[in-house]
């Protein structure tokens, strides 16, 4: 099991930190996004969704 150190990204709205290739969002394109984890960035993009229509 890794250990957190200084350089462990942490989501910058829950602070889990993101360890994982999983633990981090996706972004539409694909891409990882390096500041929300996979769980505050899905609950992002659902709330935007609605908002959107």
């Amino acid at each position: 099991m890794e250990e957190i150190n200084q350089n462990t990204p942490f989501c910058q709205s829950c602070s889990m930190p993101m360890m994982k290739p999983e633990d981090f969002g996706t972004n539409a394109d694909g891409s990882k996004n390096e500041e929300y984890c996979t769980y505050c960035f899905n609950v992002f993009d659902k709330i935007l969704k609605k908002i959107k229509g």
